[in-house]
C-alpha cells in the first residue's frame, strides 16, 4: 500500500518537474496502436499515383534572368514489396519559367483581339527511387530521379472575340490556337527532393514538397530573347548559355491504391 503511495507522489513530482516526461508518457501509450495500425496502411499500398501544382525558383544567372515559374508535375510509385517502404519512382513535369504577351488585332476594325504570347519554359521526365520513411498518418519521404528533359520557346496566339458571328465562342472568350516552337535543347535532368504526406480520407493525402532539378550547363532564351518584327516575321535575337538549375515546391494531391 505504501509502495504503490509512493509511486504515486514520484510520479506527480515528475510532472511537475519535467512536463516532458508526461508527453514522454503519452507517446508511449499511443504508440503501439499506431504503429500496427501504420504497418497495415503500408501493406495495403502497392501503388500511387499523384500531382501538383509546381512553383520554381531559378538559382544563379538563370534565376537572376527568369525570377519565378509556375506548372505541375505528375507521379507514380511502385510498390514491389509491399511490407516495405521502398518503390520505384516514375514522374513528369512542366515548368513555365517565363512569359510574355502582345496585344494585337486581327481584324480592322478590331471586332476580334488577339494576344501573341511567347512562353518559356522546360518539361521533364525521369525515374528512380522513393523511399517513405514512416507509414501512417504522417508520411516523410524522399526521392532521386534521372531522365530527359527540354528547355524551350514557343510563340502561339491567344483569342478574344468581341461578338461578331464567331457562334464557337461566347463573347468576351478567350481561347488559345496551336504554338510554333523557335527553339529547344535537350539533355539530361537530376531531380531529387523529398515532403509530408498527410492523409485527409482512407488512401487519400494531401502532400507538400521541395526538390532540386540539376539540368547543368544548357541553352535557353528568356523574355525579350526572341523579337516579333513589324513586318510579321519572328527572328531569335538572343540565346542564353549558363548553369540553369532551379528548387521547387510543390502542393498536391496522392492517391494510394491498395494491393488487396
Amino acid at each position: 500500500m505504501g509502495s504503490s503511495r509512493n509511486s504515486r507522489e514520484w510520479i506527480k513530482n515528475e510532472v511537475r518537474r519535467n512536463p516532458l516526461f508526461f508527453g514522454a508518457c503519452i507517446f508511449a501509450l499511443g504508440a503501439a496502436p499506431v504503429g500496427a495500425q501504420d504497418q497495415e496502411d503500408s501493406k495495403s499500398r502497392i501503388f500511387g499515383v499523384e500531382s501538383s501544382f509546381l512553383i520554381t525558383s531559378g538559382l544563379g544567372e538563370f534565376g537572376d534572368l527568369t525570377g519565378s515559374g509556375f506548372g505541375f508535375t505528375m507521379g507514380s510509385t511502385w510498390m514491389p514489396k509491399r511490407s516495405r517502404n521502398f518503390g520505384v519512382r516514375l514522374d513528369l513535369s512542366l515548368n513555365v519559367y517565363d512569359r510574355e504577351s502582345t496585344a494585337t488585332c486581327l481584324t480592322d476594325p478590331c471586332w476580334i483581339e488577339g494576344d501573341v504570347v511567347t512562353s518559356y519554359g522546360t518539361l521533364q521526365f525521369g525515374i528512380g527511387p522513393e523511399w517513405t520513411i514512416t507509414s501512417g498518418p504522417l508520411q516523410p519521404y524522399l526521392f532521386a530521379t534521372v531522365g530527359r528533359s527540354v528547355f524551350y520557346t514557343s510563340l502561339g496566339l491567344e483569342l478574344c472575340g468581341r461578338g461578331g458571328h464567331d457562334h464557337h465562342h461566347s463573347s468576351n472568350s478567350c481561347y488559345s490556337e496551336a504554338s510554333n516552337n523557335y527553339h529547344d535543347d535537350w539533355g539530361a535532368v537530376v531531380r531529387g527532393g523529398g515532403g509530408v504526406r498527410f492523409k485527409i480520407w482512407k488512401f487519400f493525402q494531401l502532400y507538400v514538397g521541395a526538390s532540386y532539378q540539376h539540368f547543368g550547363t544548357r541553352t535557353y532564351m528568356v523574355k525579350g530573347d526572341l523579337n516579333l518584327n513589324d513586318d510579321g516575321s519572328v527572328t531569335v535575337g538572343k540565346k542564353r548559355f549558363s548553369s540553369a538549375n532551379n528548387l521547387g515546391f510543390e502542393v498536391g494531391l496522392h492517391w494510394g491504391i491498395p494491393g488487396g
